[in-house]
């Protein structure tokens, strides 16, 4: 379910807005993505800018008739499209996840990669809790001399 007056999609809802409280010393004014997840909210600034009176809050853009507007616009719909797709990456790896997952993975903060020895430790782990359940003792015993580990 995708509204394009407020940029919503199923409970998350994507809204830019210009920031007319807060002025770069060339007279612009920054604009802000407000993301809403869950009751909760957070804002991230874009590194766009326009003038306060180019700024039509009823379509979230610049006033097309600016040629300065007309980038800003390209690239808020470029920054629309790729949280759209790190919420998509977030909403189809079968986990549940908050806004400030979601925030961290627009921002490109992501965790770091799993070691081999914490992926070998964690795959011990799991064998060991599948042991009398639907696997043998001894196939665990088999595995724990492949890897070289003692048990």
């Amino acid at each position: 379910m995708y509204n394009a007056s407020t940029k919503q999609l199923l409970d998350i809802c994507f809204h830019f807005f210009c920031r007319g409280t807060q002025q770069y010393k060339n007279g612009m004014n920054p604009i802000s993505l407000r993301i809403t997840y869950r009751k909760e909210r957070r804002e991230i600034l874009t590194g766009l800018s326009c003038k306060k009176y180019d700024w039509l809050a009823d379509v979230q853009q610049g006033n097309p008739s600016s040629k300065l507007s007309l980038a800003t616009n390209r690239e808020l719909f470029s920054i629309l499209h790729k949280v759209t797709e790190r919420l998509h990456e977030l909403k189809y790896s079968g986990k549940d996840f908050t806004i400030d997952e979601l925030v961290d993975r627009i921002r490109g903060k992501e965790s770091p990669p799993q070691s081999l020895t914490e992926y070998m430790d964690m795959k011990i782990q799991e064998l060991k809790q599948r042991t009398t359940v639907d696997l043998a003792v001894l196939l665990l015993l088999h595995y724990y001399l492949v890897l070289g580990v003692l048990p």
